[in-house]
């Protein structure tokens, strides 16, 4: 194909025609080619597409990995002392990619995943025989490896053959079986960041006990990953919404937002604060309710041994609801201003 002594120089020509078969770089585009390592590696810049050429220890194979992970092998042959370059003889095609990760969420414009579970896609055919000569051409064997960030799938490819020779007399002729052929191929993605488990918060817990607004004002404190938190006491539940889930191209993105559900008619809201109402507050029991969080791949209940409970009681006789100091205030107001038409005073 080329001869790795003529490059960088007489045999650029050949090697980017061969790049822009198997990687799809642009042929008319400007390309930089450069040795680098002592004369054992060339690298290839064409606009955003970068790849690397390795020769090995022995100078019989070179190796070409692109910025996206694809790699071919080449046979190196020393002739008439000249490198040349080849590629192997062998009748398979194939290629393989990683396109994404399955359960991926937006948010803020990062990607999430909750588990490595990595959508592969490849492709396997032959080249230079007949469909009729082929006995055998799939893959053997997946392997996927994550390590250090990256998520590496790689795939070996069989094919089993032969040649027909056909009589000179007519009749069948004879089947003749050939090597068996195996290529390995393999591709890499980074690996989307861990969404971030759920932690459980304190949970406030503000009883009111009064003859005239009795009820139970509930709190819980919020992080920027919690998709929903679900309210249950009794039969009735009421659900706070801190996100909302779009489909875009594929993934799902999580929008901010502040809603609740429908009220009930025990349960209703105020702010971020979940309000108890008609019930009767010297007889709530914690255990009767039940709070969860949810982020969107797991839920937690928050244990009864985070909530935080403050009892505000009113003792007639001796404390006073709030709203009878304004009646106080209104009263003395009022009289004052009686008085004073009733003397003629101005104030």
């Amino acid at each position: 194909m080329f001869s790795w002594d003529d490059i960088p120089g007489n045999d650029n020509a050949k090697l980017i025609q061969y790049l822009n078969n198997h990687f799809n770089i642009n042929k008319d585009g400007t390309t930089e080619i450069r040795k680098i390592y002592g004369g054992r590696a060339i690298d290839v810049f064409n606009g955003n597409n970068y790849i690397l050429l390795s020769l090995n220890n022995e100078r019989t194979s070179v190796y070409i990995e692109s910025d996206y992970g694809r790699t071919h092998r080449l046979i190196a042959k020393t002739e008439n002392g000249k490198l040349n370059i080849y590629q192997p003889q062998n009748h398979l095609r194939g290629w393989i990619d990683i396109i994404g990760f399955n359960k991926t969420v937006k948010l803020n414009g990062v990607e999430y995943i909750n588990t490595i579970d990595p959508i592969i896609v490849h492709n396997v055919k032959r080249a230079g025989i007949k469909k009729k000569s082929v006995d055998f051409l799939g893959i053997t064997n997946t392997r996927i490896n994550n390590q250090d960030g990256i998520s590496t799938a790689e795939i070996d490819i069989l094919l089993i053959w032969h040649s027909t020779t056909r009589s000179k007399h007519g009749g069948g002729g004879s089947r003749t079986p050939q090597p068996p052929e195996r290529i390995t191929i393999n591709t890499s993605e980074p690996i989307p960041a861990f969404y971030p488990d759920i932690t459980i918060p304190e949970c406030y817990i503000t009883i009111y006990n009064n003859s005239f607004n009795p009820h139970i004002q509930i709190f819980v404190p919020q992080n920027d990953t919690i998709f929903k938190t679900q309210y249950q006491y009794g039969n009735e539940t009421i659900i706070q919404h801190h996100m909302l889930g779009i489909v875009d191209a594929g993934a799902v993105s999580l929008i901010k937002t502040h809603q609740w559900s429908e009220p009930t008619e025990k349960l209703r809201f105020s702010n971020d604060n979940m309000i108890i109402i008609n019930t009767n507050t010297s007889q709530f029991n914690n255990s009767d309710l039940s709070i969860y969080l949810f982020n969107p791949y797991e839920s937690v209940q928050i244990p009864n041994s985070s909530y935080n409970i403050t009892e505000i009681t009113y003792i007639n006789g001796k404390e006073f609801h709030p709203f009878f100091y304004y009646l106080i205030i209104i009263v003395l107001i009022l009289s004052l201003w009686i008085f004073s038409n009733i003397k003629g005073i101005k104030i």
